[in-house]
């Protein structure tokens, strides 16, 4: 099933989508009803437990090697 994932939407367009899904013309996980803002910032450092054992040079290294030229 194709899926579309939209972080932000204006109210008009949350209206619209709202009412198709009401409808059953399309399926969307409703969006919690007060949207929150959040700053870049508060990415850093996510996902670094997945990097920990990776050099950036090995990973960067291996990487270039995998392109097929």
């Amino acid at each position: 099933m194709p899926t579309l994932t939209v972080e932000l939407l204006n109210p008009k367009a949350r209206t619209i989508l709202d009412g198709l899904a009401d409808t059953g013309l399309i399926a969307i996980d409703k969006p919690p009803k007060q949207w929150s803002t959040y700053s870049i910032m508060e990415l850093k450092g996510l996902g670094a437990e997945l990097w920990k054992d990776e050099s950036a040079d090995e990973y960067l290294r291996k990487e270039r090697e995998s392109w097929d030229f």
